[in-house]
């Protein structure tokens, strides 16, 4: 029994978790300059309306910086993968030349892995048994 593939990709939700709390630090810090530097901003209605501004506006920059770093994760793992399966391929070849059946049915199996993992979200591999 195979296990179904995933749509999660812990690397880049890592990534995206890591941007996430900068960009909750980063609102913070620019939210306490501009009380100090403009005290009136801090009075209350005010400090609400300006906030739910200021935070739907960095909100949206956060997002397309996460958004970035998905895509720029998964084009590195996707080439690495496509690397490796182009390596499983040529390693099955020579050993089929070999004509030794142990060594084929390894490399079959190796191959297999690294077109499993290319199809998965995650970059995982559930091929076995082959």
């Amino acid at each position: 029994m195979t296990t179904p593939p995933t749509t999660t990709n812990g690397t880049a939700t890592a990534a995206n978790n890591a941007i996430g709390a900068a960009g909750n630090a980063i609102v913070t810090v620019v939210e306490a300059m501009i009380i100090t530097d403009q005290p009136w901003l801090g009075t209350i209605g005010v400090k609400q309306l300006w906030q739910a501004l200021f935070g739907w506006i960095a909100g949206y920059f956060v997002k397309a910086a996460q958004n970035g770093a998905t895509f720029a994760i998964i084009d590195v793992q996707v080439g690495n993968e496509e690397s490796g399966i182009s390596a499983a391929l040529a390693a099955l070849v020579a050993a089929e030349k070999t004509g030794n059946a142990s060594a084929i049915q390894a490399a079959v199996q190796v191959y297999a892995n690294c077109q499993s993992a290319l199809v998965h979200d995650d970059g995982s591999s559930v091929a076995t048994g082959l």
